[in-house]
């Protein structure tokens, strides 16, 4: 098994995008860890049934997080700008940022992930400065 996966990991190093060749490098690390969890769980803890159980959601919550991170990264990189959706943002004064050129990535409970076109730069403004945003339709010329 450890054999045909390392044949892919090379085969998607070599012969095609390197986002097979994360997963497939994912995938190999995530056999060898997953083959060696039980030994671990055995000769380190007491209780290795549910170090077993707690070693293995770890490690697949671990890797459920990066593939998450690799696909969301790949999705932005690999999109046209012009096809996100158009927002006018409106920031508090006291920050001296132009929004006329700015797209929203992603937002959480407490900040916004801005990409500014023309600058090609990145910003995170906390939450408290935007005072409103308002979704504007995207118009078919």
């Amino acid at each position: 098994m450890v054999i045909v996966v390392l044949f892919m990991t090379l085969y998607d190093y070599f012969f095609k995008d390197s986002f097979d060749f994360y997963l497939s490098c994912g995938a190999l690390i995530f056999l060898i860890i997953f083959w060696n969890v039980s030994d671990m769980a055995r000769k380190y803890f007491e209780k290795p049934v549910i170090a077993q159980f707690i070693l293995f959601f770890l490690i697949y919550f671990s890797f459920y997080l990066f593939g998450q991170i690799v696909l969301t990264t790949r999705r932005y990189k690999t999109s046209e700008l012009k096809d996100l959706k158009k927002y006018e943002i409106f920031i508090d004064d006291r920050l001296d940022i132009k929004t006329d050129s700015m797209v929203i990535l992603a937002s959480n409970s407490r900040y916004y992930f801005l990409y500014d076109v023309i600058s090609k730069k990145t910003f995170i403004i906390p939450e408290r400065y935007i005072i409103h945003i308002e979704r504007i339709s995207n118009k078919k010329s």
